[in-house]
């Protein structure tokens, strides 16, 4: 807590010495329920913007083809579609960033999957669109995870979707944020995120090794800010969901799928 006139403290990245440490040296706020390590991430500042958004938006593109992060999306996808047997579905993609994943889900189906991908910042959904020109099947518009219910009708997607997005937030902002998602979804939520352990944070320091600093930065503090399985299993059991399904891939990156309870 702030003392009574004490100047308050800067979190913003870009002015943080973070090329010294592991991990930045500012904010790491452990959570009460999880344990997970939450810090300011630049890519979250209002000040990362214009050139800096882009690089930082394709660097989040690398990642996602590096880490399979579309793949593992579609493998749920697809179990989601044998589970429930239905061949057409819409698909709400909430904090799409950089728009990667809901382009390679609208395309790799165009006939049978209708996409919408919202992020609550519009220069978020600028850069999205410029990504994923003329594809009828996919939507972009400016929507907040906390107020899907507000922004569309309760059940109006068979699938809710995010991808690297649910770190960003504490416990408790999860468990509402899936929440918010099930409320309109018609059949389950896809939650495709960073594992938390030693062997993602070993390798997530060598990769970014060389990377520029707010990048080497967010890297390595989303990955102490990601879930474990005993993790994925409670915050769900706590938003009133079920793991029906989970797979990982290369150590670093997980998806479940969550039904109601």
């Amino acid at each position: 807590m702030q003392a009574q006139g004490e100047t308050p403290t800067t979190h913003d990245p870009s002015r943080a010495d973070i090329s010294r440490g592991f991990f930045s040296p500012y904010r790491r706020v452990a959570q009460s329920l999880t344990g997970r390590l939450l810090s300011d991430e630049y890519l979250d500042q209002s000040t990362c913007a214009g050139v800096e958004l882009t690089r930082e938006l394709d660097y989040l593109r690398v990642i996602n083809r590096a880490l399979r992060g579309s793949r593992l999306s579609q493998s749920a996808l697809d179990f989601v579609k044998s589970h429930t047997r239905v061949d057409s579905l819409s698909l709400l993609d909430v904090g799409t960033g950089s728009g990667d994943i809901a382009r390679a889900l609208a395309l790799s189906h165009p006939e049978h999957i209708r996409v919408v991908a919202v992020d609550r910042r519009a220069e978020m959904i600028e850069a999205a669109r410029a990504n994923a020109p003329a594809i009828p099947n996919l939507h972009f518009e400016t929507g907040d995870i906390f107020a899907l219910e507000q922004q569309f009708a309760a059940h109006s997607f068979d699938v809710v979707h995010a991808s690297l997005t649910l770190h960003h937030f504490p416990d408790e902002a999860v468990i509402a944020a899936l929440r918010a998602m099930a409320g309109v979804a018609r059949h389950a939520v896809i939650w495709n995120d960073l594992k938390r352990g030693a062997i993602p944070t070993a390798a997530v320091r060598v990769a970014t090794m060389f990377a520029m600093r707010s990048t080497k930065h967010d890297a390595r503090v989303s990955v102490e800010a990601g879930f474990t399985p005993a993790d994925i299993e409670l915050l769900a059991q706590r938003a009133g969901l079920r793991v029906l399904w989970m797979r990982g891939a290369l150590f670093y990156r997980f998806v479940a799928v969550l039904v109601r309870r």
